[in-house]
């Protein structure tokens, strides 16, 4: 693990450095900019409705995923599948071909429909016939946490607002501990 953690193209998070013993070096890594298709505050990943729910059931929705390499894919919440109730399937999945982004809105074309998303069709044929509105509501919203266990108030997460194809969905864009 600790010779693939530094290997050019591999990654490894803070939290999984567990031992601590893992040297680090900004030597091996490669500053990439982020694609214009990706939201603003955002992972890409995307969870219908106005507010999430009360942990630890905050993503009982259907997720919306935009990914780096370029795909819009949605995912529809099934309970008991993964961790997080969502399968390796997507209902719906399409590579975005366009881009535009205007201020707070990113308006993501591709070639055919997606199922489960308010896209639009904008052309009979060629590769940008639907056209998918992400725009920023510029809305922050917090939730408090509360751990049974120490019986208190534990963290703050804080979550964006987007209405993507007329619709709302939430991200979550940070977390602080309250405990520091």
């Amino acid at each position: 693990m600790k010779k693939a953690a530094v290997m050019p193209g591999y990654y490894l998070e803070a939290w999984q450095d567990l031992t601590g013993d893992i040297n680090y070096s900004n030597a091996r890594f490669e500053k990439v900019k982020k694609p214009p298709y990706m939201a603003p505050y955002s992972d890409g990943n995307f969870y219908l409705g106005t507010s999430p729910k009360e942990y630890p059931d905050t993503f009982l929705s259907n997720r919306l995923m935009i990914s780096s390499d370029g795909y819009v894919d949605l995912y529809q919440y099934q309970a008991g599948v993964g961790p997080e109730g969502f399968g390796n399937k997507p209902m719906g999945s399409a590579k975005i071909t366009k881009t535009i982004a205007k201020k707070n809105v990113r308006y993501l074309y591709y070639r055919h429909h997606v199922n489960g998303l308010n896209d639009k069709r904008v052309n009979k044929t060629g590769k940008f016939q639907y056209r998918l509105t992400v725009a920023d509501k510029d809305d922050i919203r917090t939730q408090t946490i509360w751990d049974d266990g120490k019986q208190s108030f534990v963290a703050r997460i804080y979550y964006a607002h987007y209405d993507v194809g007329g619709v709302t969905y939430y991200t979550e864009v940070g977390e602080k501990p309250l405990d520091d």
